[in-house]
């Protein structure tokens, strides 16, 4: 507590908070008229008047603003006052102390402050019209795991919403010139803000034209940029259920406002945000693609793909922020973001990607029937990210093992061939069990391959808990997809593993009638043999990934099913 005497008869207390050295810089002092000998400062709450009339008193506007709004006393290392400032409302640009954005406020933060009785009631009437009933002052760095306020800040909170925060910062944050900024078309109001690693939100024009990668590299250098981690979604603070990729923002009119700019929500790579825990319990949403010129193949090569934990992680860290080089990488990047911000009754379009295959690789189609490999095309895809500038998507490339089958199509068979690469550590496994031109198995052919890789798929759930996992064939992996091809009407079909439940699997079909009516569908894995050889749908490709990789995978931008 501090104690003011008057002069008339009594004292006034205003509560005081605990001393704290001073952390602003020397010209920062100068502008708060902080003394130079100052080593410790305090803020002194608003004085309990209980109804005193201060116009009875003989007060300079100074001191009625210290007992009404209250101040901060600065001290020397002995503990001697050497200067009072007290604070009173000023207009933008106003020289004096400076606040960032309003934050949200951990309830966290919030109870322990409730807790300890540190909220007062609001004394400011511009405040309480926006609808602030209580604040607090925070010390510098008191909860720095969890706000951001290197120089303190002032918390609040709302009669309808959220607790906020305001910290104190040096360097202007708001500015007339931003108020009076006309944007271009393309233009919009962004913040930057860094999950679990809290930091002065600041604002930014981004130019929705451009990549993401393109934004960043105008406001940070590489190893800032590389610090803020991949993009988790883009959203709002006016509306908190609302998640965009970059791709989905970009197509948006909305340029924002200073009052209520986009908000681009970054991960940290390493770090688990509770937003990031609750992630890896959700499933990814399942889309169809509707089968013109024959892209069955394609349809069910970018289904593995997205249905993989690893791979799908990969892309959203690292591949979905990066500028495209060629057009397969472009088409790629397009038909992710397409297909993550599809509706769930939009059919997607392949025809575009499939052209550029096409175009580009014409020796993997079969000039009859005009179908391609899809074992093949995962092989390029593989070597156009392996070809690429970009450092991440060379290592998304080198942990991709194409196994080749080159005898029996058997686990234990095939695992010998990934022994003798040396590639039993790899993150995504991709065997390719039947050649694209072969003779087609007869049923009990097919259901016989189908049947030991679903039992193959069971062994390496069951074993994935083993100390000796590793030494066991595929037991360090986990079943991601099989894709199967029908030799007689040549198309291709999709078994993907189902994210929460490791027995169940979704068969996916473009072409429905061929399989009577059915375009897809949620069945066990037992089940797969059996409708292998009802339909003669001859595993062609298996996708398998790593459980380590898979546990060390950051979130994936997913949703609730």
């Amino acid at each position: 507590m501090a104690g003011l005497d008057l002069g008339i008869g009594h004292i006034i207390f205003c509560p005081l908070s605990p001393l704290h050295p001073v952390t602003v810089s020397t010209e920062t002092r100068g502008t708060l008229h902080i003394p130079p000998q100052a080593a410790l400062f305090a803020f002194a709450y608003p004085a309990t008047l209980d109804g005193m009339d201060t116009s009875r008193l003989s007060l300079d506007e100074r001191q009625v603003s210290f007992l009404k709004y209250g101040g901060y006393l600065y001290f020397t290392d002995q503990r001697d006052v050497v200067g009072v400032t007290s604070l009173f409302p000023g207009r933008l640009g106003t020289k004096g102390l400076r606040f960032g954005r309003p934050q949200t406020l951990p309830d966290k933060i919030a109870g322990i402050l409730t807790k300890h009785g540190r909220f007062q009631k609001i004394t400011l009437d511009s405040l309480a019209h926006k609808g602030a009933t209580h604040f607090a002052w925070v010390r510098p760095e008191e909860f720095g795991d969890s706000i951001a306020c290197p120089h303190g800040c002032f918390a609040y909170t709302f009669a309808r919403g959220g607790p906020k925060y305001f910290p104190v910062v040096e360097k202007p944050v708001f500015t007339q010139g931003m108020l009076e900024t006309t944007l271009a078309d393309t233009e919009a109001w962004v913040v930057i803000r860094v999950l679990c690693r809290p930091t002065i939100e600041r604002f930014i024009i981004f130019d929705r034209t451009k990549p993401l990668e393109s934004n960043l590299r105008k406001e940070y250098n590489s190893s800032a940029k590389a610090a803020l981690g991949y993009l988790v979604s883009v959203g709002r603070d006016s509306d908190p259920d609302l998640s965009l990729s970059y791709k989905r923002w970009s197509g948006l009119a909305d340029k924002a406002s200073v009052v209520d700019p986009w908000v681009l929500m970054f991960e940290p790579d390493g770090v688990s945000s509770p937003a990031a825990k609750r992630s890896q319990i959700m499933t990814f949403p399942h889309h169809e693609f509707e089968n013109r010129s024959e892209t069955c193949w394609l349809s069910c090569l970018f289904q593995s793909l997205w249905h993989s934990v690893v791979f799908h992680a990969a892309f959203d860290h690292y591949l979905a922020q990066l500028e495209p080089e060629n057009r397969l990488l472009t088409e790629l990047l397009s038909t992710w973001g397409d297909y993550q911000d599809a509706s769930e009754a939009t059919l997607l379009k392949l025809s575009h990607f499939a052209e550029v295959f096409r175009s580009q690789h014409s020796q993997i189609f079969d000039g009859t029937s005009g179908c391609c490999d899809a074992s093949e095309a995962l092989a390029i895809i593989q070597e156009q990210l392996s070809a690429s500038s970009s450092a991440a998507a060379q290592e998304i490339a080198a942990g991709i093992c194409f196994v080749p089958c080159t005898g029996a199509a058997r686990p234990d068979s095939i695992w010998e061939q990934v022994k003798e690469l040396k590639r039993t550590r790899a993150n995504l496994l991709a065997i390719d069990l039947l050649d694209f031109g072969s003779v087609q198995p007869s049923q009990t052919e097919i259901q016989q391959l189908a049947q030991v890789w679903a039992d193959a798929q069971q062994k390496m759930d069951a074993q994935s808990g083993r100390l000796d996992a590793d030494a066991r064939p595929f037991g360090g992996y986990r079943m991601v997809a099989i894709v199967c091809f029908k030799f007689s009407c040549p198309h291709y079909v999709i078994f993907c593993r189902r994210q929460e439940n490791p027995h169940a699997c979704i068969f996916f079909n473009d072409v429905p009638h061929m399989t009577d009516n059915i375009g897809k569908l949620e069945l066990p894995w037992s089940d797969v043999p059996s409708m292998c050889r009802q339909y003669s749908l001859a595993p062609k490709l298996v996708l398998l990934e790593s459980l380590s990789a898979v546990k060390n995978a950051g979130p994936c931008t997913c949703k609730r099913p």
